[in-house]
């Protein structure tokens, strides 16, 4: 336990007690310079904090904060590196899988969704990649009456979801993971792992993505087309060629047999899922979307409709035709059921266990350093800014509550990112605050037990969790109700915990909404960094971080 040194706040706080007490000969009014600007009848007071960066920690990383996930490495000299895997388990999208005869598996490909801006696209390029014919075939005349092209086009995009040194290449791996991953309710930690087997499938990643479209043009008239495949969204598509025999073995070559009859089994005695990652150590971070992450087998059998007794590898249909539509062989999928969407079959609806394992290693950050000029928040390292207030400046404002007629309207932080410290790292858009003491919920994000304020709700969950504004420079971080408990209803002075990100849930339809626990965040799949102005003396008073208090008098 770090021992808080408060000799220097002392002196502070009876200057802050002394400027309260005098706030009356003083006009200190900032309807100017706050929310709520124009309310000229709003005075405002400051309260020191001691701000102290703590070291990365553990997060719950598991389907239900999901939202997004991320996969890659990203290293750097201050706050050292995070690493991260994405683990699924995988189903099968078909039980009791039937296979046409010689069934052999041509390829395993898993389709890793991106995001991207449509104006992002790098290059077009147009291919044709099939021709079909359509035959008359009577009295042993056999004619072309139509030829069908199939042609795909194929769009390059560089992808916004990166974080990190863009311009790197690494190796993007898949590989077989051999340890249950137990049930949906079983909650996922990121310093968790499970055991690993063969290597499923390699390749050389860069920060592009790939949408893939296809469509049929008949020659007999050129607008007559049929759109076959749209891939509307980027995707990173790779092939697994361990995989490839994985599936022919286990799947393929096991059919009829009673662990491909029932999920559970399959998960037991087949494949307990996947992980996903990168070889190297410095790179970029990639965030996808585990819900709409796909993994197909193609498999080409025997056409049971391809008669050939003459044996010279032409149907015997077509012995006279100029072209050959009937091929010896077929094509088909077998699809299997990866990532975090909600599947449904035979009438039972399951999530597949999905979950993150970051790893991280320190910089040169110095942690658990009280009053420091500049503090550090780190996504999915962990690393959070902790906020001690002064029980002597608290005790002082408590003071003008019931002896000079306060009235408390609103209380916030306003985060200043130290653009020297930051540097090139982008500034992320989200802060929030959370009650560190009790790792709890403040009581102006919901209404949690305990909470005694009678000023419920006085900020819905869209004004509280505000981005950081460029034009005012700042994050602004509303704990009105926070204060008001401890000023008003004598709450304990609890620690706050500065954090990155923001609640999961925000969104247009959320305006009211209530996160149910305090680590219920996007911070397992955030990547980003930040440096904020500490509470040093040496800190830019303008820019300095404290806790700044509105309020007006209450008419007698």
């Amino acid at each position: 336990m770090i021992k808080r040194n408060y000799g220097w706040a002392l002196l502070t706080g009876l200057i802050m007690i002394f400027s309260l007490m005098s706030c009356e000969q003083e006009d200190r009014f900032v309807g100017y310079n706050v929310v709520g600007e124009g309310a000229a009848g709003f005075h405002n007071a400051y309260v020191e904090l001691l701000a102290t960066t703590l070291g990365p920690d553990t997060l719950r990383t598991d389907r239900k904060l999901l939202q997004n996930a991320v996969i890659g490495v990203y290293d750097e000299p201050i706050l050292g590196k995070n690493k991260a895997y994405f683990y699924s388990q995988v189903r099968l999208g078909t039980l009791n899988p039937q296979f046409g005869t010689n069934a052999v598996v041509d390829s395993v490909v898993l389709l890793i969704p991106a995001y991207s801006k449509k104006n992002d696209t790098i290059a077009t390029e147009h291919r044709l990649i099939n021709t079909r014919y359509g035959l008359s075939n009577t009295d042993n005349s056999c004619t072309v009456t139509d030829t069908i092209y199939t042609y795909e086009t194929r769009r390059k995009f560089r992808l916004d979801s990166i974080y990190g040194n863009r311009n790197s290449v690494m190796t993007l791996q898949v590989h077989r993971v051999t340890q249950s991953l137990q049930s949906i309710d079983s909650a996922k930690y990121s310093n968790q792992s499970h055991s690993i087997g063969e290597l499923f499938g390699s390749m050389q990643f860069n920060a592009e993505a790939f949408t893939r479209s296809t469509a049929d043009v008949h020659s007999s008239s050129r607008s007559d087309s049929t759109l076959l495949v749209n891939e509307l969204n980027p995707v990173v598509r790779m092939k697994l060629d361990g995989m490839k025999d994985f599936v022919q073995q286990n799947i393929v070559g096991a059919q009829g047999s009673s662990s491909l009859g029932d999920q559970v089994s399959f998960l037991n005695q087949v494949l307990q899922g996947i992980r996903i990652g990168v070889a190297e150590e410095n790179g970029f971070l990639l965030t996808f979307n585990p819900a709409n992450i796909n993994l197909i087998a193609y498999i080409s059998s025997d056409n049971a409709s391809f008669t050939d007794e003459n044996g010279n590898g032409i149907d015997d249909t077509e012995e006279d035709c100029p072209v050959h539509t009937i091929k010896p062989r077929k094509n088909e999928t077998l699809n299997f059921i990866i990532g975090s969407s909600l599947s449904e079959m035979s009438g039972s609806k399951y999530y597949n266990v999905v979950y993150s394992q970051i790893f991280n290693e320190a910089g040169s950050v110095v942690y658990n350093q009280t009053n420091q000029p500049v503090n550090y928040l780190e996504g999915m390292g962990g690393a959070k800014v902790k906020l001690s207030l002064d029980p002597q400046q608290i005790e002082a404002v408590r003071d003008s509550v019931r002896n000079n007629n306060w009235v408390i309207s609103q209380a916030h932080f306003k985060v200043y990112p130290d653009l020297s410290a930051q540097g090139s790292w982008p500034i992320p858009q989200y802060l929030h605050v959370y009650n560190y003491t009790n790792g709890k919920l403040i009581p102006d994000y919901g209404t949690p037990q305990g909470f005694t304020s009678g000023n419920v709700q006085a900020f819905p969950f869209l004004q509280i969790s505000q981005p950081y504004d460029a034009t005012k420079g700042y994050y602004l971080l509303r704990v009105t109700e926070f204060i008001k408990n401890i000023v008003e209803g004598n709450a304990a002075i609890d620690d706050l915990a500065l954090n990155m990100g923001n609640y999961i849930g925000n969104s247009g339809s959320d305006y009211f909404y209530s996160p149910p626990n305090a680590w219920f965040s996007n911070q397992a799949y955030n990547p980003f960094r930040l440096a904020i102005t500490g509470t040093h003396p040496s800190s830019n008073p303008s820019h300095k971080l404290q806790l700044e208090i509105l309020y007006n008098k209450r008419q007698n």
